[in-house]
């Protein structure tokens, strides 16, 4: 079971991912109650991140960062799912495992999952999109997750600034120390 401070962020992430969910869904993904589930929503509704309707508001989002990851693929038959002729299969499955593991509280403590799509024609094969206060939780995210995946031949990740109330565009928190063998990799 969640931890009550993981299930907005997994609320917000499942809605994200599926914008015709149910509360039922939610509560079975989530895997807890009816009244916790209602009593998050309702505070998200109430505050404004969420419409009825279930459609999240950027601009209403705590987080002020958003990223865009850029996957390049390679077939592997250790990643491969069955095929429906929409996207290659080893992709749709990369998609999925992406938005289920954004789900554990590993990641949904930090990250909100915003989305994930197979791209046609580009120089890259999928974009993922991640809201973060801290963009060492991204890296810990791409590094830890995605570039141990079988199908991921390189990522490039891009970011901007959304909710900026100091003025500040730093998307390092400066009272969290670094991890050792982490680079911050920021322009100057």
């Amino acid at each position: 079971m969640p931890r009550t401070s993981d299930v907005p962020n997994q609320i917000i992430s499942l809605i994200n991912a599926d914008p015709s969910i149910t509360r039922r869904q939610i509560e079975d993904r989530l895997n807890v109650g009816y009244s916790a589930v209602q009593k998050q929503i309702k505070r998200l509704i109430d505050t404004g991140v969420i419409e009825t309707g279930f459609r999240v508001r950027e601009s209403r989002l705590t987080h002020r960062l958003k990223f865009w990851i850029f996957i390049e693929t390679r077939y592997n038959s250790k990643a491969a799912a069955p095929s429906d002729g929409l996207a290659p299969d080893y992709q749709r499955q990369l998609c999925q495992d992406i938005t289920t593991e954004l789900l554990r509280p590993e990641y949904a403590d930090h990250l909100l999952f915003g989305s994930v799509q197979v791209l046609l024609g580009a120089d890259c094969d999928v974009v993922l999109v991640l809201y973060a206060d801290d963009a060492r939780h991204v890296l810990r995210f791409v590094t830890r997750f995605l570039r141990t995946r079988p199908s991921v031949l390189s990522t490039a990740t891009g970011w901007t600034v959304l909710n900026d109330p100091d003025g500040s565009d730093d998307p390092h928190d400066p009272n969290e120390p670094e991890e050792p063998g982490e680079r911050q990799h920021r322009d100057t």
